[in-house]
């Protein structure tokens, strides 16, 4: 019986340079042969770097939320090279987990996060800290984010220029996790942030997802091949992303590039950010009202090809108002020697 959900964290001495790793390799293997969808974190690139718009530390705390946060995209702009995902979270079969700049911490408790600086005040967009894409000949990845704190900065730097280094996670800026037990203290809680939590959170959903899918199919969900089910819950997963509009808009006037017949470099950029884009788990497990979610599964030979036919509701026909239909091809792809 196949699995369909394992968490990996990616490893941070080993960043992605273009050829598939060999524990991605793995992770493909395993999710071919045994039915097995990996999530794998995006990776936390820790090192500070500077922000060239500010000269002081004040400037850098004083600006508006808009400023800043064009400030500290244009320097990871910069510096996308040095980056990259952290292997293996490169892997063309698994989903690779991005961290989003969301949490859920009261205002009262964000004024304990004051000594840092949160570079994305009104910014739906990914932490600083969450490694980039492109993945594997250029794939989309991350495939998707999700709320890995609302990370702050710390100011390391100040003078000529600013310097920044991504801040640890607190009860100001981060999200609270159980924690191991301490004398006296058996439900202990801790705060965490970045894409491992982002992961741990993906993972969740995937559970979510394959348990709405049980309740609502039954036996005939549940008697599908483990890969058939890891693909249509890895679709599910990826299906309802969508970058956010605003952080999207700034990626692409930003880092461009501009001219006529720039918009597919202009999309990489923003893919290079968001992936496929950020993901609202309630919106993938329940359907709304005017929805309506169509799946199927199968295999798909060498050279082969073949037509699925999708019905058109009924409450479509006939209706003077706006309809939309979106699609989502996911797959698994068995791993060829020396590719």
């Amino acid at each position: 019986m196949g699995d369909y959900r394992q968490h990996l964290t990616g490893k941070s001495q080993a960043p992605f340079h273009g050829q598939l790793s060999p524990w991605a390799r793995l992770l493909d293997r395993l999710a071919y042969r045994f039915g097995i969808l990996f999530l794998v974190s995006a990776g936390n690139i820790t090192q500070s770097f500077p922000v060239p718009d500010f000269d002081t530390r004040l400037a850098f705390e004083d600006a508006s939320p808009a400023l800043r946060a064009q400030g500290v995209v244009r320097a990871i702009g910069a510096i996308v090279a040095d980056r990259r995902l952290l292997s293996p979270s490169e892997s063309v079969n698994g989903l690779t987990i991005g961290g989003r700049n969301l949490d859920w911490v009261s205002q009262a408790d964000r004024a304990s996060a004051r000594v840092n600086v949160n570079p994305f005040t009104d910014l739906d967009t990914a932490n600083a800290s969450s490694a980039l894409g492109p993945g594997f000949a250029n794939s989309v990845k991350p495939d998707i984010l999700m709320p890995a704190a609302r990370e702050h900065l710390r100011v390391i730097g100040s003078g000529g220029g600013v310097i920044v280094s991504p801040a640890g996670a607190a009860r100001g800026a981060g999200l609270k996790v159980a924690a191991p037990p301490r004398p006296g203290m058996e439900g202990a809680e801790a705060y965490t942030n970045g894409t491992s939590a982002a992961t741990a959170l993906a993972s969740r959903t995937a559970h979510r997802i394959h348990d709405a899918l049980e309740a609502a199919y039954g036996q005939e969900f549940l008697q599908l091949a483990g890969t058939h089910r890891a693909v249509v819950i890895k679709a599910l997963m990826v299906h309802h992303a969508r970058w956010p509009e605003e952080a999207a808009a700034l990626v692409k006037r930003l880092l461009g590039p501009s001219g006529r017949g720039q918009a597919s470099r202009q999309k990489d950029n923003i893919r290079r950010f968001f992936g496929y884009g950020v993901f609202d788990a309630d919106d993938a497990v329940a359907c709304a009202s005017d929805r309506a979610t169509f799946w199927c599964v199968g295999n798909l030979g060498r050279e082969r090809v073949v037509d699925v036919v999708v019905p058109i509701p009924a409450a479509m026909g006939g209706q003077a108002r706006p309809h939309a239909i979106s699609a989502t091809l996911a797959w698994f792809t068995p791993v060829l020697p020396g590719r």
